[in-house]
């Protein structure tokens, strides 16, 4: 027998049409598609009785006494299958179409539990629901594995990741923002926008394109930070903190330096800030070797964490005021409402 790419094995009672399509869709096929690749009815019984049932009218195409399991990419197909419902009509524009956490594996914005690297606590778990949304009026039937989520919102048609329609990237990360709280929210658009996968204009206009967003104020402002250059929560603490309530000059953020960007360039000073990513084991040497950069160029740099930012954020205030005015800077940090009597001092 015939093997394809995948470990898919194929039948000879399948037309080369339909051995194609299987491929395709990494093993995945639906009973309507076997009819009306020209199957008849007996010898579509005969052949899914040997297959494995994804759930009502899909199945994982293998040979017989072959024990094989689907893989990612079967999962996906037999989801967006079970979404069309047993329903003749085409997909409703664009959909059923992948999306949610699934989704965002397959824009990489996560990766999937065990695939290797650092830890993520976001990954997508093997025992994790899929998520495929369907037109608003399509009836589907519960399947373990899957979840059917009703879609209103008509842009998910524009996302397609070549025959196997999903979310696009936007949409992704908007559809995710909302299952959680704010903070969820703006974790998952810090981190989308940290690997540049959509820019934040972009963002913000599918943002405004939606009908219904949950954390809607809070995604704009934050959206808003995004296209000034702050990447990151510990950004804008910096910001409102440290820069803002003591008078600073106003740092330039994520400045291109050569092939480096900086957190905050304030020409005589460059200010980096350790976030929770990125800054443990290799993280730490090449923060190390971009402080010693900075300062072979002539330019100090300093080099703040959550610590500093969030609970001695006037110390670190005048710290920088203070060396911004030794380098150059003519302007004079001024104190703030919490700022001790002797901040100058210090």
């Amino acid at each position: 027998m015939p093997r394809q790419p995948g470990g898919v094995y194929l039948t000879r009672d399948l037309t080369p049409a339909l051995r194609a399509l299987v491929a395709r869709q990494a093993g995945a096929v639906s009973r309507r598609q076997l009819v009306v690749g020209g199957l008849g009815r007996h010898t579509v019984e005969r052949l899914t009785s040997r297959w494995r049932p994804f759930g009502p009218g899909v199945y994982f195409v293998t040979q017989a006494h072959v024990a094989l399991e689907p893989t990612w990419e079967s999962r996906l197909w037999a989801g967006l299958l079970l979404g069309e419902g047993g329903s003749a009509l085409p997909p409703e524009a664009g959909l059923p179409c992948v999306g949610g956490l699934a989704a965002a594996v397959q824009h990489r914005l996560v990766a999937r539990a065990g695939e290797g690297g650092p830890d993520d606590r976001r990954a997508f778990w093997d025992s994790d629901d899929i998520d495929v949304y369907v037109p608003p009026g399509r009836r589907v039937s519960p399947v373990a594995g899957y979840r059917f989520v009703r879609s209103v919102e008509p842009s998910r048609a524009a996302g397609a990741q070549g025959e196997l329609t999903i979310t696009g990237v936007d949409d992704t990360v908007l559809d995710l923002a909302d299952l959680g709280g704010p903070a969820d929210a703006v974790d998952w658009v810090d981190r989308a926008c940290q690997r540049r996968l959509p820019t934040p204009q972009r963002l913000m206009e599918a943002l405004e394109a939606r009908s219904r967003a949950r954390h809607r104020a809070r995604l704009r402002a934050l959206l808003r930070d995004q296209v000034e250059g702050l990447t990151s929560q510990l950004e804008r603490i910096y910001r409102d903190q440290v820069e803002r309530p003591h008078a600073l000059p106003r740092a330039r953020r994520q400045a291109r330096d050569g092939q480096q960007l900086l957190d905050c360039d304030y020409d005589w000073l460059v200010v980096e800030l350790d976030g929770r990513l990125g800054h443990v084991e290799a993280g730490r040497w090449r923060d190390r070797r971009r402080d010693n950069r900075h300062t072979v160029r002539g330019r100090p740099s300093l080099r703040y964490g959550w610590q500093e930012c969030t609970l001695t954020p006037c110390e670190v205030a005048w710290e920088v005021g203070g060396m911004l005015r030794a380098l150059g800077w003519p302007g004079h940090p001024t104190p703030c409402a919490d700022c001790p009597p002797d901040a100058a001092a210090a």
